[in-house]
């Protein structure tokens, strides 16, 4: 996944896409300029969209699954001994599961 900018700017200009264009946009161009190429019969000119199409995905993709992604110093607590209810419950299920 391209990090460095210059190397985004390229792949955004592949797609004649502006460096702020939404996952929704980028999949609406691609598939757009690909019906192109193949009704034009210049399918040799879709390997570089596709290209620019995944490694702009990805890209996007990180940035959303970053940005849902809380800001904090404390981690989160983790029970140390799960109750003994829940763990009672879950053998049960699963013998009433092997069983059956």
């Amino acid at each position: 996944m391209p990090s460095d900018p210059s190397d985004l700017a390229e792949l955004y200009a592949i797609l004649n896409l502006p460096d702020n264009a939404s996952l929704a946009d980028l999949e609406k161009t691609y598939f757009r300029l690909k019906a192109e190429k193949i009704q034009e019969g210049r399918r040799d000119e879709i390997p570089p969209l596709k290209s620019a199409y995944h490694q702009l995905k990805l890209h996007l993709q990180a940035e959303i699954s970053a940005s849902l992604i809380p800001e904090t110093d404390s981690p989160i607590p983790i029970s140390e001994e799960p109750s003994e209810d829940l763990h009672q419950r879950a053998i049960k299920q699963y013998q009433a599961d092997l069983f059956h």
